[in-house]
């Protein structure tokens, strides 16, 4: 697990980055990786938020 919010968002940003490249990929294996690795980072994002008693609504509302 990444230890901080900043380095989770950095790699969500690569791996949108990535995504878009393969947006038009016909066979989407590639897309689909990237995607389900976009989840992985974002679960741990919510995890790590959860222990600093951040929640999303918190975010919503900034």
């Amino acid at each position: 697990m990444y230890k901080n919010a900043d380095n989770l968002l950095e790699q969500i940003s690569d791996v949108d980055r990535v995504i878009a490249v393969h947006e038009k990929d016909e066979v989407g294996i590639m897309k689909s990786q990237y995607l389900r690795r976009r989840n992985q980072f974002l679960n741990e994002l919510k995890l790590l938020l959860g222990e600093l008693n951040i929640r999303p609504d918190d975010l919503i509302a900034a």
